[in-house]
């Protein structure tokens, strides 16, 4: 971050300073100091005692550098692309009589988890045990830990870009990690960001898969994200299992990032796969019964057991279902929070 530097603006003994605001709309009338993750910021810098005609804004990006704007006015847009409390620096220049100074100012920018409410999300947090993991924490605070049943029990894990970037866990045969989250819901919203890396994946990978406390996914109501390795383009699976039988929405992946943002409600089953929206009707009641859990990144046979083959960003849940148009605005946030 630049210091805050201040050169007076000849005659008269005035000197120059910059004040710095933020605020909720591009009429700059309303302040605003704690916005929500995505939310579009105005930043008002004000001079006195001098006559700027060059602002330049430092600005916090998502992947914890700063990003310099120069421009000739003094207010400029920003998207809320990061969480917690930043420090936005600006430098106001009179580039013809010399004078320049600076002024700062904070926000604190809330979570993506907070803003759609979501019961328990999954990040970079691991807990180790002999290098397998026994605990990934609920970035939520809401305590919803993924922790493994017994030491016997632990899942596999491997770290790419170190661990503040992604972390990936996997487990085969009995290995698992469960949570106290119930599931037994009549509606689901479910995310995930990950890296697929290999058209050559072997068993069956699930990412995301809603399993009881036993890790026996035919009792689950919800079923999401298994990655399909007996066809070509891969695809992914949501499954939701009711009264009349299991039913499946499915979309096209290809090597890169994944994202999805997957939903249950009233018989309608609603998926974005990397920008592609489907659904597909659900009829019957919904079954599965008791508390019912979820295990992360499941490995379980093939040549990737005991492996890690995918970095996972993130994975969250939520007991309800969003709107369609919340649907579609978190994954427009995921997009700004993790850029391809």
């Amino acid at each position: 971050m630049p210091s805050i530097l201040t050169r007076p603006s000849g005659g008269g003994g005035v000197s120059a300073s910059l004040s710095v605001a933020f605020y909720s709309d591009a009429g700059l009338t309303t302040p605003i100091s704690t916005p929500q993750f995505g939310q579009s910021v105005w930043i008002k810098a004000t001079a006195s005692g001098f006559a700027p005609d060059e602002y330049t804004f430092y600005l916090p990006d998502n992947l914890g550098g700063l990003v310099d704007v120069t421009q000739s006015g003094n207010s400029y847009e920003y998207d809320c692309r990061t969480s917690g409390t930043i420090n936005v620096v600006v430098i106001a220049t009179d580039t013809i009589g010399g004078s320049y100074a600076g002024g700062s100012g904070t926000l604190t920018i809330g979570t993506l988890e907070s803003k759609y409410s979501i019961d328990a999300a999954y990040g970079n947090q691991v807990t180790l045990v002999s290098d397998k993991v026994d605990v990934w924490t609920d970035i939520t605070g809401n305590a919803h830990n993924a922790t493994a049943p017994s030491a016997t029990t632990r899942g596999y894990t491997t770290q790419w870009g170190g661990s503040s970037e992604c972390v990936g866990v996997s487990t085969e045969n009995d290995d698992r990690l469960i949570t106290n989250l119930n599931m037994n819901t009549s509606e689901v919203t479910l995310y995930g960001v990950f890296d697929f890396n290999d058209n050559t994946v072997q068993g069956a990978l699930n990412v995301l898969g809603i399993v009881t406390g036993d890790a026996n996914i035919t009792s689950c109501r919800f079923n999401a994200v298994s990655v399909d390795d007996t066809i070509n383009p891969r695809t992914i699976n949501f499954q939701v299992r009711t009264s009349s039988g299991a039913f499946e929405l499915t979309g096209n992946i290809v090597n890169g990032k994944v994202m999805f943002v997957f939903k249950y409600s009233s018989g309608t089953m609603r998926a974005i796969i990397n920008g592609t929206t489907s659904s597909q009707a659900v009829t019957g009641t919904l079954v599965g019964s008791g508390t019912i859990n979820y295990a992360l990144l499941n490995v379980n046979t093939g040549s990737w057991a005991g492996a890690c083959p995918f970095p996972v960003y993130s994975l969250g849940i939520k007991t309800s279902a969003l709107s369609d148009s919340d649907q579609d605005q978190l994954y427009a946030d995921l997009v700004k929070k993790y850029p391809a």
